[in-house]
């Protein structure tokens, strides 16, 4: 599954992966931020670190999982 669609930030591409995406596209902000990829990388990045996540690929489809008792 690819999100497709309104990807800005992080916490975008977050969301996309957490519903199920395994890639995320981001388009149209590039227009504004040409960069926005390396801003992308490193708030990921701090979010793994702190959240203790070591595969990003581990959240891919999490908000449909049941929780763990």
């Amino acid at each position: 599954i690819v999100g497709v669609g309104g990807a800005c930030d992080a916490n975008d591409v977050l969301e996309f992966m957490m519903a199920g995406a395994s890639a995320v596209q981001v388009g149209t902000v590039c227009f504004r931020d040409p960069f926005v990829f390396r801003a992308i990388r490193s708030d990921l990045e701090a979010f793994m670190a702190r959240e203790g996540v070591p595969d990003l690929a581990e959240l891919v489809g999490c908000a449909a999982r049941p929780l763990p008792c």
